[in-house]
């Protein structure tokens, strides 16, 4: 099992913009192939969002991340960001 966890920063002025991609996409990358659970979290100073997600292996997240889906989705997400986003990939462990 595989943990992805990316903080976004996200201008506020697109936040709802944000939260709407984010709305209308969940229910697609939960379909993919490995894909266990994805959530958007708000940090409650409003700084930032975090995405979880739940990845059956690195392969699955991998070709979710090399799809065509992803490249439709991402490069209209980067151009909200204030900062470059940090991704990490966490193995379960207990």
């Amino acid at each position: 099992m595989i943990t992805r966890i990316v903080k976004l920063y996200i201008k506020e002025e697109h936040a709802e913009t944000f939260e709407e991609i984010f709305k209308k996409n969940q229910a697609k990358i939960l379909a993919f192939d490995g894909c266990q659970n994805v959530e958007l979290f708000k940090d409650t100073h409003k700084a930032f969002y975090t995405t979880i997600s739940m990845w059956s292996s690195t392969q699955k997240l991998d070709h979710y991340r090399s799809s065509a889906f992803f490249a439709s989705i991402w490069p209209k997400t980067k151009t909200l960001f204030y900062q470059k986003p940090e991704a990490f990939s966490l193995n379960h462990i207990s």
